[in-house]
């Protein structure tokens, strides 16, 4: 038997012929991939899942996440945008834009509806690897360089936010969507049954 993660605080043993168990679903909704909404199926990339929406919670700030629902794509590339405009006007390492770019690549693919568009683990921990080795091999910079590559960078750092959070916000906007018209149906089907 090998035990599968499923969820934080969901765990099942399974054979290990045995693809996937249907339950009733417990844990967070708002962590869960479709398949498993839809299907109860448990595979390897419901965590992968899980760790995209973890990521974007990052990316988009400690309410982003939760006020997505409520907003436009253009509101929540405003609140990338502002959260990160912030916190990278007040110390901008180098690598720091192509570090956040990264991250929010590899969250828009976690979070992919189809679970073999997801990377698997391996993948992601590569590319962050990648981001580590960057940082560690470049050579210290003063404070003013750091400044002045910031002052560069501005208007490209704008541009750049926008893209990709606009990229990241349809994409969960229709998986919201998606997930919160499944639960309609079922809430509704049980209702009826």
């Amino acid at each position: 038997m090998t035990p599968k993660i499923a969820d934080f605080g969901l765990s099942r043993l399974f054979a290990s012929a045995q693809t996937h168990i249907t339950t009733q679903i417990i844990g967070t909704l708002g962590y869960m991939p479709p398949e498993f909404i839809e299907r109860g199926k448990i595979t390897p990339k419901f965590d992968i899942f899980s760790l995209g929406v973890i990521i974007i919670k990052i990316i988009a700030g400690p309410d982003g996440y939760s006020k997505f629902a409520d907003m436009s794509s253009e509101e929540f590339d405003k609140l990338l945008h502002q959260n990160w405009a912030k916190r990278l006007h007040e110390t901008m390492p180098s690598g720091t834009l192509q570090e956040l770019k990264t991250c929010m690549d590899i969250a828009t693919r976690c979070v992919e509806r189809d679970e073999e568009k997801r990377p698997c683990i391996s993948e992601i921990v590569n590319e962050l690897n990648k981001i580590d080795s960057g940082i560690i091999n470049e050579p210290n910079q003063n404070y003013s360089d750091i400044l002045d590559k910031q002052d560069k960078l501005d208007g490209h750092l704008v541009d750049e936010v926008d893209k990709i959070g606009g990229d990241i916000a349809a994409k969960i906007e229709a998986n919201i969507i998606n997930e919160q018209d499944k639960v309609s149906s079922a809430k509704t089907s049980t209702a009826c049954g």
